[in-house]
C-alpha cells in the first residue's frame, strides 16, 4: 500500500480520473473515527476545484467541480449517509449551484454536466437535497438546479 501526504492525494485525485472515482467508491462513508479527517481532505479538494474557478474563464472548471460533486453522490447511492457528510456535501453543492446556468457568469459546461448526469443521483438522496434547499436561506439556486 502506498501512503500519500493531503496534498500529493489531492493531486492525484484531482488529475487522475480512475483513481478518483475508485478512492470514492473505497471512501470511509461509514468509519464514524475517520470522519474529521474525511473532511479534512474533502475540504482541500474543494479548496482546488475553488482556486481554479477563480482563474478569468475557467467555466470548465466548475464543471469539473460538479462532476466529482456527482460522482461521490452517485457512490453514496441509497446508502445512509452520516450527517456530518451530508451537510458538508449539500453546503457544496448549494455554493456551486449559483454557477450552473445558463445565465451571464455562470457555467454553460456545468449546466451540461448537471442535466446528462442529476438523474443518476439516487431519490432518496435527491429528495434530502431539495428538503435542504428549501431549509437553508442561501438555497434558492440549489432549488432552482433540483428540478428533475
Amino acid at each position: 500500500t502506498i501512503t500519500y501526504d493531503h496534498e500529493t492525494l489531492v493531486k492525484k485525485i484531482l488529475n487522475d480520473e480512475i483513481y478518483q472515482k475508485q478512492f470514492i467508491n473505497e471512501f470511509f462513508w461509514d468509519e464514524l473515527s475517520l470522519i474529521n479527517e474525511m473532511i479534512e481532505l474533502l475540504s482541500k479538494i474543494f479548496d482546488e476545484f475553488k482556486t481554479s474557478e477563480s482563474e478569468p474563464y475557467a467555466f470548465d472548471e466548475y464543471a469539473k467541480h460538479l462532476k466529482f460533486l456527482i460522482t461521490i453522490f452517485t457512490s453514496i447511492g441509497n446508502r445512509k449517509l452520516h450527517p456530518i457528510y451530508f451537510d458538508f456535501l449539500s453546503n457544496e453543492l448549494m455554493k456551486l449551484s449559483q454557477y450552473i446556468g445558463k445565465n451571464k457568469g455562470q457555467s454553460f459546461s456545468a449546466l451540461d454536466v448537471w442535466n446528462s448526469e442529476k438523474h443518476k443521483i439516487d431519490e432518496t438522496l435527491w429528495n434530502e437535497l431539495v428538503s435542504y434547499s428549501k431549509s437553508n436561506f442561501w438555497g434558492k439556486c440549489l432549488e432552482q438546479i433540483l428540478v428533475r
